[in-house]
């Protein structure tokens, strides 16, 4: 007679008063009571060497939702206790109201040194121009600042990053003044002070309508760029240099959209070790949808991929992050197998290029407009901003670092006052909690900030 063995593993964050029902192979069911605590399981039925084994959750939590690692393989001549169930509870933090409040959430999230999420609104405040506001720790929100109401800042914002110092730095896509074509401004979330760091001048070829992701180096420099403008009026990438308590701006390249240069530059950049800039381009490149460039130290720019091949992601929409194996990871509102998006991840030190999701509406969702959050294992997490379930409003994912399996942990529902249609990159505090936002939904349809927790 063949040996047997168990399949099992842990279960993380399932809270005291829900319950799971997990399956295996399609009829071993173990039911499975929250504690709050980590708990270890093991099915009963025992399986031989070389059969198979797939665990699946046959029954969500009621206000949980369980995703399964590590399910499925061939059982080894030993028992399996890898598999791993990690309960996510989804929460909506805040809803939001329309002027005076905010009214739809633009760009991701920063975090203070208190514990409170900031962001942005589009639209909303006292003057209609957008918001800063703050959710506190215990849920309260109130706005920071309104744009349009005071002389700085512009208008419509579109997220925030956070310095070194602790300081907000965004950016806004127009301004009061009709010859400036948006604003990098900085925020002290202590003193709630807001301060113009540029305007962008229509008569200068500096750049125009910012994208909203700064990076900051070591020296304080925050490197951005701007979808229009420039030379060409295709877009810039630059830099704001401090200098005597001010900024000066340096454009350090201006796009033409001729071959071997892109145009429309979009998200943030990723400074290496060596002092070079990457970046993606919405259209331009060999394929017309898109590239991905390299700006070396000493001003050149190299197109180091050009989006629009075969099965090829195409027209990102959201920058770079770098991943926790030194490559670096973005996402692609067109292409792949279905032409609905791609994550894509780019070799740096090889010039190459894979994908590694090809969005399915029929699976995970499609349309990714927001980039990728990396956790400290290499997790990537993102937001479809379509959804593959019967109300097709969007979807939180994750794709594991050690296999690519793609988890799909929050769908998001139709019916008001449910939030759907989430747009902007996620955001994870030292805890592992996940917080993002939503478009639309939330009772009065003017958007939503959640979060996902994975401990309980």
């Amino acid at each position: 007679m063949a040996d047997v063995y168990g399949v099992g593993g842990t279960i993380t964050g399932l809270l005291a008063g829900q319950s799971i029902i997990l399956r295996d192979n399609g009829g071993d069911d173990l039911s499975l009571a929250g504690t709050g605590a980590d708990q270890h399981f093991v099915f009963s039925s025992r399986l031989a060497s070389g059969s198979d084994f797939d665990v699946t959750v046959e029954q969500q939590a009621e206000d949980q939702v369980c995703t399964v690692i590590n399910g499925s393989g061939t059982v080894p001549d030993g028992d399996i206790d890898e598999v791993a169930v990690r309960c996510y509870r989804y929460r909506q933090l805040y809803s939001f109201k329309g002027q005076p409040d905010g009214d739809t959430p633009s760009g991701r999230l920063a975090l203070d040194s208190h514990g409170n999420l900031l962001g942005t609104t589009a639209y909303g405040g006292a003057a209609s121009g957008g918001t800063i506001f703050k959710i506190a720790p215990q849920g309260a929100e109130s706005i920071a600042y309104s744009f349009g109401a005071d002389a700085a800042g512009g208008l419509y914002p579109k997220g925030l990053v956070t310095g070194r110092d602790g300081v907000l730095y965004g950016t806004t896509q127009q301004d009061e003044d009709p010859n400036t074509n948006g604003t990098v401004f900085s925020f002290d979330p202590d003193a709630q002070m807001l301060r113009d760091l540029w305007e962008f001048s229509s008569s200068d070829n500096d750049g125009a309508f910012p994208s909203p992701d700064l990076t900051e180096d070591a020296e304080g420099v925050l490197y951005g760029t701007t979808y229009a403008g420039g030379s060409s009026g295709k877009g810039v990438v630059y830099r704001l240099v401090p200098q005597g308590g001010q900024r000066v701006e340096q454009v350090l390249h201006s796009f033409s959209g001729a071959d071997g240069d892109g145009q429309n530059p979009v998200g943030g950049l990723v400074l290496d070790l060596a002092g070079n800039l990457y970046g993606v381009t919405q259209n331009g490149g060999a394929g017309q949808q898109g590239m991905i460039f390299k700006i070396e130290a000493d001003g050149t720019l190299i197109d180091v991929h050009d989006f629009g091949a075969d099965g090829d992601g195409g027209q990102p929409l959201a920058g770079l992050v770098a991943g926790a194996d030194g490559k670096l990871y973005g996402t692609t509102l067109r292409g792949g197998q279905f032409d609905d998006g791609t994550v894509y991840r780019f070799d740096p030190q090889r010039n190459t290029e894979d994908v590694v999701l090809s969005f399915d509406p029929a699976t995970v969702g499609s349309a990714p407009y927001g980039g990728l959050l990396v956790d400290e294992a290499g997790n990537l997490f993102g937001t479809a901003s379509n959804d593959s379930g019967a109300n097709q409003r969007g979807a939180v994912f994750m794709i594991e670092a050690t296999t690519n399996n793609v988890y799909v942990l929050y769908r998001f529902d139709d019916e008001l006052p449910a939030a759907h249609n989430p747009r902007a990159t996620l955001i994870m505090d030292a805890d592992g909690n996940i917080y993002g936002t939503t478009q639309s939904g939330g009772t009065n349809n003017v958007g939503t900030v959640f979060t996902l927790s994975a401990h309980g």
